[in-house]
């Protein structure tokens, strides 16, 4: 017995030592993950204002060949230079508020919105992006729930990048439907369309 209980003490503090080491080899690997995060958080932020800068100047010289007498053979390039610059601009606007969100310089300021609102800025963000395809939009607002309160920054880009990416990927005159309400506590926006969708 007492042979039997030498063991077991043995085999415990063999268990308590390799708890130990593994517990010790998780800090690491979570500090060099937080090391990749605030690299990652980083390079989004100087990304973003490296790219912000050029930007400005590019954006003032296309608005002044939008006012220019431009040929109509070269209205088609105009457009496509114009889809261009305000991916770069959203990207840029995106990785802006990821990395202040990340690192809680983001300040949430609860408002009240008015969701057919949000939904108009959404359909006209996606325009914008994509052109006009024609899409029919129909909307589905549950009762009382016509107003929500929530950060105005944050939510506008949710709508606008849940509404265009419904956009993107659907047919030209086809449609969308909007239902927003509540669901288990939590304001919900679903979003359908008729695109292809995944496999």
């Amino acid at each position: 017995l007492k042979d039997a209980q030498e063991k077991l003490k043995e085999v415990n503090t063999w268990l308590e030592q390799k708890v130990a080491e593994r517990t010790a080899e998780l800090e690491v690997a979570n500090e060099q993950l937080k090391k990749l995060d605030h690299a990652k958080m980083e390079f989004l932020k100087i990304a973003s204002h490296e790219i912000r800068t050029p930007l400005n100047g590019i954006f003032g010289s296309f608005w002044l060949m939008q006012e220019a007498d431009i040929p109509d053979e070269i209205k088609d390039f105009i457009h496509m230079m114009d889809v261009s610059l305000k991916r770069l601009e959203r990207f840029s606007d995106r990785a802006m508020m990821a990395t202040d969100l990340n690192v809680g310089n983001f300040k949430i300021k609860p408002t009240q919105i008015k969701v057919p609102s949000l939904i108009s800025e959404g359909k006209a963000f996606a325009k914008a992006h994509f052109g006009d395809k024609k899409i029919k939009f129909k909307m589905d607002i549950s009762t009382g729930w016509e107003v929500l309160t929530a950060d105005p920054a944050t939510t506008k880009v949710c709508f606008d990048e849940i509404i265009a990416n419904s956009v993107k990927y659907s047919k030209p005159e086809s449609e969308v439907v909007l239902k927003c309400g509540v669901e288990d506590g939590y304001y919900v926006m679903e979003c359908r369309d008729q695109g292809k969708g995944f496999d």
